[in-house]
């Protein structure tokens, strides 16, 4: 794709998911040609959400993230009712409806219970932080997703536990690479330990 046929492959990918009546979301990196895509883009009727920083982390070298002792309200979440707790999380956080999330976690981790991992911590009955990850099969990368916390927890270690469990888990799969999306509240506890800005991201979200 270059300046000339942008327009027409944007405008071909927006009439095939129409033909579908689905939405779509054109996820674009700072280092995408042409330079102008972004402009391109909002000229067809794009919405541009948040920018995010593209991270990466070596779990070869995070050694302080693999030897983390695990607290004990950690566990792993591997039925419909542990996703359900991490959905109703997402929604209280957000204030979104996040139940289309909820069935694609619970129907990947069905199908391919092996490259996707979900964690939750709880305090009593209550879950109060989740994230999950995707081992990205034949490749060296897993990505790490979710990582919210309820307000009133925030500020004890919980996103960093979540951080270290997807690490030694990854590492313990044999893939080298942790990558994640990373908002401006969550980025600067990433990059303290030990993860590196390769690029920005921006979800681009099709014309209703």
């Amino acid at each position: 794709m270059n300046e000339a046929n942008a327009q027409a492959v944007i405008q071909e990918e927006k009439e095939y998911f129409k033909q579908l009546k689905q939405p779509f979301e054109w996820k674009l990196f700072s280092y995408d040609s042409p330079s102008n895509l972004k402009s391109i883009l909002l000229d067809e009727g794009f919405e541009e959400e948040e920018e995010e920083a593209l991270l990466v982390l070596d779990v070869r070298n995070a050694a302080s993230l693999l030897y983390m002792e695990e607290q004990e309200q950690l566990v792993e979440v591997d039925d419909e009712h542990g996703v359900s707790d991490i959905i109703s999380l997402m929604d209280d956080i957000w204030g979104e409806d996040h139940s289309a999330l909820g069935k694609r976690l619970w129907r990947d981790k069905q199908a391919h219970p092996d490259h996707l991992y979900l964690y939750g911590i709880y305090d009593g009955e209550e879950l109060i932080s989740g994230a999950w990850m995707y081992l990205e099969e034949g490749t060296s990368f897993a990505s790490l997703w979710g990582g919210a916390t309820r307000p009133s927890y925030r500020g004890r270690g919980l996103y960093k536990d979540l951080i270290a469990a997807r690490a030694k888990k990854a590492a313990e799969k044999g893939y080298i690479f942790l990558t994640v999306d990373a908002r401006p509240m969550s980025r600067p506890i990433l990059e303290k330990n030990g993860f590196q800005c390769l690029a920005y991201t921006y979800a681009m979200q099709s014309p209703k």
